[in-house]
């Protein structure tokens, strides 16, 4: 019983926390920025120094989006529920201010500004010829960008 008590409970809170999305706060016409990826094309390096490649590139990759802790974004959720404070104090400026962040929205990201930032740092690593090219995928309002790096030999 105890056992079945658990798996119940932890079905309902995962239910509710789902519930919770930020997506409704979104102004009309924005989309939510939730970060970009790095594919590396490359015939002359190896997996392992692709993954490495991609990871140092997706750092550089701005702006960074909102902080996720176990699939969910909290500090936006704070942002979110705080509202418009009428003075800048009391407890719904705090919560805004000190535990929430506000939104990355898609018109913030600039693909053609990323897009020089990678090949400059493609470049400054010895692969040069190297083209960038971007796509991004659209769902339930969330954007994700996809950079894909052809890259020659170093």
């Amino acid at each position: 019983m105890n056992n079945k008590s658990s798996y119940l409970i932890l079905l309902i809170c995962t239910i509710l926390l789902s519930a919770c999305s930020n997506i409704k706060y979104l102004p009309k016409g924005e989309l939510l920025y939730v970060g970009a990826t790095v594919k590396i094309t490359d015939k002359n390096t190896n997996t392992k120094q692709q993954k490495v490649l991609a990871q140092e590139l997706e750092g550089q990759v701005r702006p960074k989006p909102n902080t996720k802790i176990l699939g969910l974004r909290p500090k936006l959720w704070f942002y979110n529920i705080a509202g418009t404070p009428k003075k800048n104090k009391g407890l719904r400026y705090w919560v805004k201010t000190k535990l929430g962040e506000p939104p990355v929205l898609f018109s913030q990201v600039s693909i053609e500004r990323n897009i020089d930032i990678l090949n400059n740092r493609m470049d400054n690593r010895g692969y040069f010829r190297s083209t960038v090219q971007a796509d991004s995928t659209v769902k339930n309002r969330k954007i994700r960008v996809l950079y894909d790096d052809t890259t020659g030999p170093q």
